[in-house]
């Protein structure tokens, strides 16, 4: 119903002598729906961040591991297609099916260097969506991988 009224009052506003006001409303009123929440997790390494948020989400979306495991910032968010998207450290984005498999690249401690970048997780869980949330899952504080500290913090 407020919608309604909002665009009812801003075509008032545009057809008289406040067309800029009108105009600036509606650039707020954008930009004020277009913000997602963010719930940021952050804690020492192994202590559940990740379980945390599968928890929250009712879902094992996340891995979890003993041993240090998030690598990299992950944000887990609403989309109706189920998918993993690895942003490289270039701007370069690729896609993956959200299957266990998908992650091994991804994680902490694979006796490799850790992979540069940020995660974003699509998943179909129409709440996140409804209430324009995200959960962000970071690299354990107090990891001896000062980098992966340094992304936390």
């Amino acid at each position: 119903m407020w919608k309604e009224e909002y665009t009812q009052a801003c075509s008032i506003l545009a057809a008289g002598r406040y067309a800029k006001l009108a105009k600036q409303a509606e650039g707020l009123h954008r930009w004020v729906n277009a913000r997602k929440f963010s719930v940021v997790v952050v804690g020492e390494f192994s202590r559940g961040k990740s379980r945390l948020i599968n928890e929250l989400l009712d879902r094992p979306i996340l891995p979890v591991r003993t041993l240090p495991t998030t690598a990299l910032r992950t944000t887990v968010t609403y989309h109706n297609k189920e998918m993993l998207v690895h942003v490289g450290p270039d701007g370069k984005k690729t896609g993956y099916p959200l299957k266990e498999q998908a992650w091994q690249q991804f994680l902490a401690g694979e006796g490799r260097a850790d992979p540069q970048g940020a995660l974003y997780v699509g998943v179909d869980i129409p709440w996140l969506g409804q209430h324009r949330l995200e959960l962000v899952d970071t690299p354990g504080t107090g990891d001896l991988v000062e980098r992966r500290t340094i992304l936390a913090e």
